[in-house]
């Protein structure tokens, strides 16, 4: 199985479900185009490790991904919405995480003094 590592630096984004009225509503958009810009982020930091572009994970062959979170000072968000913003990142086509399995490095750490999160996929 090949492994795939790479570090988002802070500041870290919590899952957001994305909508056309959220896009196009005055309030929400701000924080959808920042959640998009995001995503890009991370999509080119993991290329940049070596992943190929995933989109779509396969039932055949289910992907592994690990989010070690680490937080500055205290928690700011639950880890589980920083995973799946990654998650959605990585395997945006709709439906795309569908067969995405939990890994094994998953972890959060507080009061580490940095903000991060270290990915890690399993193909």
């Amino acid at each position: 199985m090949k492994k795939i590592t790479f570090t988002i630096d802070g500041p870290l984004m919590g899952y957001r479900q994305t909508t056309k009225k959220s896009i196009f509503h005055p309030k929400e958009r701000a924080r959808s185009q920042a959640y998009g810009a995001w995503k890009e982020k991370v999509r080119l930091l993991a290329y940049a490790a070596g992943l190929p572009d995933l989109g779509m994970a396969l039932r055949e062959k289910p992907p592994r991904l690990s989010t070690h979170v680490f937080w500055k000072k205290g928690v700011l968000r639950d880890w589980k919405n920083v995973h799946g913003a990654v998650e959605d990142s990585l395997w945006y086509l709709p439906q795309g995480d569908k067969y995405v399995k939990p890994g094994k490095y998953s972890d959060v750490t507080w009061d580490s003094g940095v903000e991060k999160a270290i990915v890690t996929v399993e193909l």
